[in-house]
């Protein structure tokens, strides 16, 4: 009765353990088939541009399966009328971008989508005379806001403010 035990523990031990060793291939595996989605350089089936565009595209595949949920945001501006959307915690990247744009043209017609990003911060700032505006991101409120500051005096300078701001974390 006891060996019986000892081989039952013993099994349960060992495909606990091979689960957890097999469980970082599994989320490498994704990311290593991408890699080797391209021929090499030098067949005539490679060209470079191509290759990286669905090597990117494959990683973005990637991501989304194993992020967690949540994490991304988007900011929809309109330049000419100053109206704002934004949309953060969002489960993908094209919900983020959907909400902020929906939230921006509930106010007017000329937003678009000017930052989307995931576990982040954005900001916008602009100089609304001139219809001009620049954004930024950075880990929080503050390093956002500083960031679409600082790109916005570089290109425009002064008359900057920030519009809006938001984070996804």
């Amino acid at each position: 009765m006891k060996l019986r035990w000892a081989i039952v523990v013993l099994a349960l031990t060992v495909a606990v353990a091979s689960m957890a060793w097999f469980a970082p291939a599994r989320a490498i595996d994704c990311y290593t088939t991408c890699n080797f989605n391209c021929s090499s350089p030098g067949q005539p089936s490679y060209e470079q541009n191509a290759c990286v565009a669905r090597v990117q595209e494959c990683q973005r595949e990637c991501f989304a399966k194993s992020a967690p949920h949540g994490t991304y945001g988007a900011i929809a501006y309109g330049a000419r009328s100053t109206a704002f959307g934004y949309a953060f915690n969002k489960d993908s990247a094209d919900a983020a971008t959907q909400t902020a744009l929906g939230n921006c043209k509930q106010h007017r017609d000329d937003c678009k989508v000017v930052t989307s990003y995931s576990k982040t911060c954005a900001a916008v700032a602009a100089v609304e005379v001139k219809s001009v505006f620049s954004v930024g991101q950075g880990s929080s409120q503050g390093k956002a806001e500083t960031a679409a500051m600082t790109a916005c005096t570089r290109q425009y300078g002064t008359g900057c403010q920030v519009e809006v701001w938001t984070c996804s974390q």
